[in-house]
């Protein structure tokens, strides 16, 4: 039991380790980035159909 608590222990802390601060829009320079930003956004919040 306890090996199966640290092996989850040790998940959660790499998975938090893995984990940025959110998603920016910074670098879309051309109306191909901002399409396909939008569009990754609109598939993401389950807003395609």
């Amino acid at each position: 039991m306890k090996k199966l608590f640290l092996a989850g222990a040790a998940a959660l802390m790499v998975l938090g380790a893995s984990c940025k601060g959110g998603v920016t829009n910074e670098g879309l320079e051309t109306p191909e980035d901002s399409l396909a930003y939008y569009f990754g956004q609109m598939w993401g919040n389950g807003n395609w159909l």
